[in-house]
């Protein structure tokens, strides 16, 4: 932040476009492990073998590996070079030998939907969600306790099913920006604002150490699922790419 707190510009001011690569973990699942086993470094396949819960081994396992593929893809590289470490605040990033700038990237899934968004230049973000009804005997508890006054106002006059939508309309806007400024859910998911109709957001954030501004585009997907995409600076176009049948279920 500079001295006057006026916004952080980003490392790269320029617009740049975002891919957003979408899977049916279910058909990733069914072409099988060991090809996606042989791209997990050491450490990921201890914490693989840590996890419990098979929905959870599933997602680590072909999201690692998959990310791998894309970067490599991008990046003109085998996919078992690259390596994934964790930033300051765990978010990871790629990186590498000999290859100075990988693409930048972010990872979510929600249900059996694993979704990677890859970019270059700046720091990006992704929350995908599906608004499941379970959710909605607490949703006004949440709304009240996590979100703005603004949201809180937009959210609680929709008829139930709309409700539910507009929650997590802002959800995956305020996650996907949260994790574009690298810091995740560390900050309250009120320090951004996203009330609104709009599908395309300005905000700048205030990290504590610096203030960034961030853009973020919102798309709604079929059946109730929720996408929302985040870059630091100035967002481009985003194109989605779809691999898998069943995904939406």
């Amino acid at each position: 932040m500079s001295l006057d707190g006026s916004p952080k510009s980003p490392a790269n001011g320029s617009q740049a476009d975002v891919d957003v690569y979408l899977y049916c973990l279910k058909s990733l699942e069914a072409e099988g492990d060991a090809a996606a086993l042989a791209l997990l470094d050491p450490a990921e396949i201890a914490t693989l073998q840590q996890i419990k819960s098979v929905t959870r081994r599933v997602e680590l396992l072909h999201g690692r590996a998959q990310l791998r593929r894309l970067l490599a893809s991008h990046a003109g590289l085998s996919a078992s070079s690259i390596e994934i470490v964790a930033g300051p605040h765990g978010k990871p990033g790629a990186h590498a030998v000999g290859v100075p700038l990988l693409p930048d990237f972010n990872v979510s899934h929600s249900a059996q939907v694993l979704a990677i968004a890859i970019g270059h230049g700046a720091n990006i973000g992704l929350d995908i969600e599906r608004a499941d009804p379970r959710l909605t005997p607490d949703l006004e508890g949440i709304a009240r306790r996590q979100f703005t006054q603004t949201e809180y106002r937009q959210i609680m006059p929709q008829p139930e099913l709309e409700r539910l939508d507009c929650f997590f309309r802002i959800w995956t806007l305020k996650e996907a920006m949260l994790k574009a400024v690298g810091t995740g859910l560390l900050l309250p998911v009120n320090a951004v604002d996203v009330a609104g109709k709009e599908d395309r957001l300005l905000r700048s954030i205030d990290t504590g150490s610096a203030r960034i501004l961030v853009q973020a585009s919102y798309l709604r997907m079929p059946r109730h699922w929720h996408l929302a995409v985040a870059r630091e600076g100035v967002l481009g176009h985003v194109r989605i790419h779809r691999t898998g049948s069943g995904m939406w279920q």
